[in-house]
C-alpha cells in the first residue's frame, strides 16, 4: 500500500458523523455500514455537490477518525466529510476543526 507521511496545518471539515464502539472490533463493521448509508441515502452525492470545488478531486468525500472529549472509552468519532471552502455550502452538516498534525496519507 503506498503511503506518504505529510505535515497538514489546521484545516476545516463538515459532512456527517458518528460515535462507534471500538469494542470488538464493531468500529470495523459498523463504519462500512455507515458508508452504505450514505451512499444509499444520497447523502454522499449531496455532501459532494456542496463543496462546489471548480476541479473536483477523484474523490471530494472523505472519511477520517477523531477523538473528541465527550466520548467514552471505547469510543470513537467518524465523519463522513468535504474540506470546508470558501464556495462549500455547509448548511446542515456537522462542522470542526482539525488541529494541524502529521499525517499517513495513502492512495
Amino acid at each position: 500500500m503506498e503511503y506518504k507521511i505529510l505535515q497538514k496545518e489546521t484545516f476545516d471539515i463538515y459532512g456527517v458523523e458518528r460515535v462507534f464502539d471500538t469494542a470488538n472490533g464493531e468500529n470495523f463493521k459498523q463504519i462500512p455500514q455507515f458508508w452504505d448509508e450514505v451512499f444509499a441515502s444520497g447523502l454522499h452525492e449531496a455532501l459532494s455537490a456542496s463543496a462546489h470545488t471548480a476541479k473536483k478531486p477523484l474523490c471530494a468525500v472523505k472519511g477520517i477518525c477523531m477523538e473528541r472529549k465527550d466520548l467514552k472509552d471505547g469510543q470513537i468519532g467518524y465523519m463522513i466529510f468535504a474540506f470546508a471552502t470558501e464556495d462549500a455550502n455547509t448548511t446542515g452538516y456537522s462542522k470542526t476543526k482539525v488541529p494541524a498534525s502529521t499525517w499517513a496519507v495513502f492512495k
